[in-house]
C-alpha cells in the first residue's frame, strides 16, 4: 500500500464535514479514495500548460445574459393587481393567521403539528 497523503483522522474530519457516518471499513476506502485523488492531481500538476489558453467550457457558448438596462418600475396599482389579498379585510386575515402562527403553532397546524395549517380567510 502506498504512503498517505491524508491521513486517517483527517479523513474522518472531511466525512463529518459532509454529515458523513462511515464505519471503520467505510473510513479507510473513503481515505483510500481521497489519496487516489490527491495522486490524480498530482499527474495533472506535472503536465506543461504553458502557452494553453484556459478552457473555461468545452464549447463555445455565448453569453446568455442579457445587458442590464435601467428601465421604469411598475407603479402601486400594477403591483396590487397581482396579489391575491388585495381587500383590507382579506390582508388583515393574512396578518392575524400569521401572528397566530408565529406565537402559537397550534393556531395553525392542530396540536400534533402534523396537520395541513387550518386556514382561516
Amino acid at each position: 500500500m502506498r504512503p498517505m497523503k491524508i491521513p486517517l483522522h483527517q479523513a474522518k474530519y472531511i466525512a463529518g464535514l459532509a454529515k458523513l457516518r462511515l464505519t471503520k471499513d467505510q473510513l479507510l476506502l473513503f481515505t483510500e479514495q481521497l489519496n487516489t485523488i490527491l495522486d490524480y492531481m498530482e499527474k495533472l500538476n506535472e503536465v506543461d500548460t504553458r502557452g494553453i489558453a484556459p478552457t473555461y467550457h468545452a464549447l463555445h457558448i455565448p453569453s446568455s445574459l442579457r445587458e442590464d438596462i435601467v428601465e421604469g418600475c411598475l407603479g402601486k396599482k400594477e403591483v396590487m393587481a397581482n396579489a391575491p389579498y388585495t381587500t383590507p379585510q382579506k390582508l388583515d386575515n393574512v396578518i392575524r393567521w400569521m401572528i397566530a402562527c408565529h406565537t402559537k403553532k397550534e393556531a395553525c397546524y392542530g396540536p400534533s403539528h402534523t396537520q395541513e395549517p387550518q386556514w382561516s380567510f
